[in-house]
């Protein structure tokens, strides 16, 4: 190859990794339980609102499987699905107590709920056949996964965040929170914690240090990260979502709902982008060989 091509090559490369990051920045879907309208709403970037899902009674917590679909706990006692064109049919109709969080175990897309009214997390399959993981729980509503498979939860009854390791260990990893409410990890490791009962939102370290990221949202309820690491908090007393910055910024993003429960926002498009520069370094290669 000559100087030419090398130059070519090395510039071409780095155009597709400046490319990855500017698409990854269109692509926000916060979706958004509203318990007060039966519906699950869908923000595609500031104050552009749309509904995605109706008909759930009093929808809670959300999780989105590596298929596309959604799927959403009802406080009644069931769980949803809705798939990629937004056809809601029953996944779990029965033997559930008031189910708050969902989450999707990364490592093997099991689905876990909270099942707030019987202190228990409980586990389905893609049948939607439930088994008890762990009981004893206190109030358990908010879930989320660490990339190695561990589960953490947000007991609101006793003020703790429990992890589950996978190996079913049960041990306390933060406490002190007033009414905790949902759980979200950033890309470097740090758990935001909502907690409703004190207007505020917590962030612990990956050491479990618990330090307060921000106190302006009231009734804060459900929280999610997207892939710019921009933090997004409902606020249930004024039906909004607001992007917070830092401790002391934070702005209404979108409005309207009513009271909004969890968010979430789906895993980066890895797959599309992927793809995209497979494709172009496919190009590439052809362009080099016919040199």
């Amino acid at each position: 190859m000559n100087l030419c091509n090398r130059w070519y090559s090395v510039i071409s490369l780095a155009a597709i990794m400046l490319l990855i990051p500017i698409l990854d920045a269109k692509s926000l879907e916060l979706y958004v339980s509203n318990s007060g309208t039966s519906s699950v709403s869908l923000i595609n970037s500031k104050d552009s609102v749309s509904n995605y899902a109706s008909g759930i009674s009093s929808p809670t917590g959300l999780a989105i499987s590596k298929s596309n679909d959604l799927f959403v706990s009802s406080s009644l006692g069931t769980v949803s699905k809705v798939n990629s064109l937004g056809v809601v049919s029953t996944f779990i109709a029965s033997g559930l107590s008031n189910p708050q969080g969902l989450a999707f175990n990364p490592t093997d897309s099991t689905l876990y709920i909270a099942d707030y009214g019987a202190g228990k997390i409980l586990k389905s399959d893609a049948q939607g056949n439930t088994s008890v993981v762990v009981s004893g729980m206190n109030q358990p509503r908010g879930l989320t996964f660490d990339n190695l498979g561990n589960l953490y939860v947000a007991n609101s009854g006793n003020g703790s965040i429990a992890r589950i390791t996978t190996s079913g260990v049960i041990t306390t990893y933060a406490t002190g929170f007033n009414n905790p409410y949902a759980l979200v990890f950033d890309k470097t490791g740090n758990l935001f914690v909502t907690s409703y009962g004190s207007d505020s939102i917590f962030k612990v370290n990956t050491v479990g240090v618990t330090t307060l990221f921000n106190s302006s949202i009231s009734r804060p309820t459900g929280i999610a990260i997207d892939s710019l690491g921009d933090v997004f908090v409902a606020s249930e007393r004024n039906n909004s979502i607001y992007l917070v910055k830092s401790f002391s910024t934070s702005s209404v993003f979108a409005s309207g709902f009513n009271a909004p429960k969890f968010l979430i926002i789906p895993e980066p498009s890895t797959w599309i982008l992927s793809s995209m520069a497979t494709a172009c370094l496919l190009a590439l290669a052809r362009f080099r060989k016919s040199q």
